[in-house]
């Protein structure tokens, strides 16, 4: 696993170089949240390990990270020293970050990319504030639901323009 704060500097770089330009809109932060949370669970879904040490927590309607102690950390917080030119040797990771920065580009807004992260399995499956367990979140989703739902997703995702 990388630790948090690599995992987060990695991910804010890539993110940073794309959505520069929104660090000033008042939902930057909790954006970037979702967009990390969303890298966290697509690189577990890709390849079957978790890629940080972060203890995510089911904030709601978001993802939320909490300490040692699970008590929530505030957005601002983790981000405010963040290198923005935070260098990755990690292939997989950069490739993850690279597909979610598409799907990012479909889901804009902040209320679209808010519906995202709450529909995926881990919020789901779990209550506010729970702490999420993403490693077995991922075996349970590819054993029960994934091959259920798979084409029903195919589908649905042709459908959205």
């Amino acid at each position: 696993d990388i630790n948090k704060e690599d995992f987060l500097n990695i991910v804010y770089s890539e993110y940073n170089k794309v959505y520069k330009e929104e660090e000033n809109n008042t939902n930057y932060e909790i954006m970037f949240l979702f967009f990390a949370f969303l890298v966290e669970w697509k690189y577990l879904l890709q390849f079957n390990k978790k890629c940080s040490n972060i203890n995510w927590v089911n904030g709601g309607n978001f993802g939320a990270i909490s300490n040692k102690k699970n008590e929530l950390i505030k957005t601002k917080d983790l981000i405010k020293n963040l290198d923005k030119e935070y260098i990755c040797d990690n292939y997989e990771l950069l490739l993850t970050i690279k597909w979610c920065l598409k799907t990012r580009e479909k889901y804009n807004k902040y209320n679209e990319l808010a519906h995202l992260v709450a529909c995926t399995y881990p919020f789901h499956v779990s209550n506010k504030g729970d702490r999420l367990d993403l490693v077995n979140n991922v075996i349970d989703y590819k054993i029960n639901y994934k091959i259920k739902y798979t084409d029903m997703l195919e589908d649905l995702q042709n459908r959205k323009v």
